[in-house]
């Protein structure tokens, strides 16, 4: 269920993607025409809840999407294993 809202969330930043960043809420940065979307995921053990930032998904397919959301996950926790 996350990969679809996931996926669906990103193509709705993008349909409104000249509105993102005017609301001041929080910190906001420029990232030069990209749109990033975090998700929280869930590894394999039912415990532990990863951040992942997935870049531009409004323009890959939803098996692209889930295939770019199990590698950031697989390098997000081998960068949290090194240290």
């Amino acid at each position: 269920m996350t990969l679809l809202f996931g996926h669906a969330l990103a193509h709705g930043l993008y349909k409104i993607r000249r509105d993102v960043g005017r609301l001041n809420w929080s910190y906001f940065k420029s990232s030069g025409g990209k749109i990033g979307l975090t998700i929280m995921m869930q590894g394999e053990d039912q415990g532990d809840q990863i951040p992942i930032t997935v870049w531009n998904g409004h323009e890959l397919s939803l098996e692209q999407f889930a295939l770019k959301c199990k590698e950031l996950v697989a390098e997000q926790k081998l960068k949290n294993k090194d240290g």
